[in-house]
């Protein structure tokens, strides 16, 4: 079993949000154990607060051609690049401010992240690393209720 990991340092991103087109600020920031990874919407007053979580998922047809986040009406769009990344470095617990609604699309991949990542440095936690084990087949089916 491995340990739960996140980031030593903060890193900053900026770009333009490739639905939205608006420029938008990201920082990635060190999370305790457990926390899991989560999104923090900077440009509301109250801030939100918003799990990356299956139960936080959108609906694609509400917002289709990206990963979509929210909670009570408020959204981070096109966050798959980034979580990619987030998986591929195996990071656990990460806080993502971000001012604005949509991660930057920066090149069109996830590069840009796993090097800010990278730059960041990896720390080890001291908890273990949790996981799911599908231990049956699942699958969706439409038209079925």
């Amino acid at each position: 079993m491995e340990n739960q990991r996140t980031i030593k340092k903060v890193v900053s991103l900026e770009g333009k949000g490739l639905h939205t087109g608006k420029e938008v600020k990201l920082e990635l920031l060190p999370a305790p154990l457990n926390s899991g990874i989560f999104f923090v919407r900077k440009d509301i007053n109250p801030e939100v607060m918003i799990k990356a979580d299956a139960y936080s998922v959108l609906p694609s047809e509400k917002f289709p051609r990206r990963t979509s986040v929210g909670r009570n009406g408020i959204y981070v769009h096109t966050i798959e690049h980034l979580m990619a990344a987030l998986h591929l470095l195996k990071i656990d617990n990460l806080q993502i401010n971000i001012w604005g609604e949509e991660i930057p699309g920066m090149d069109g991949s996830a590069k840009a992240f796993v090097e800010s990542i990278k730059e960041a440095q990896i720390e080890e936690q001291e908890g273990r690393r949790r996981y799911f084990i599908i231990k049956e087949p699942i699958w969706v089916e439409e038209g079925h209720s």
